[in-house]
């Protein structure tokens, strides 16, 4: 008998992170940096220790000001 396994169900603080950890590069981050703000969540307050900040651009608090401003207008 074959059995489905249990579905992973996902917070919206994990899809967001997952978003920033998956762009490619700083056009790619900017855009989920928007995703992330359009789910009423601050990029800033995501637990650090999931993101990656292996490049320069991956720093969620180089883009949250503009884009804060950005978003709200």
């Amino acid at each position: 008998m074959n059995t489905q396994p249990e579905a992973e169900l996902w917070s919206n603080e994990t899809i967001a992170e997952f978003h920033l950890n998956n762009a490619l590069n700083e056009d790619g981050y900017r855009w989920a940096i928007q995703q992330v703000l359009s789910m009423g969540i601050d990029p800033t307050k995501l637990n650090p220790t999931n993101l990656d900040h292996s490049e320069t651009w991956q720093r969620p608090e180089l883009y949250t000001t503009q884009a804060l401003a950005k978003h709200k207008s």
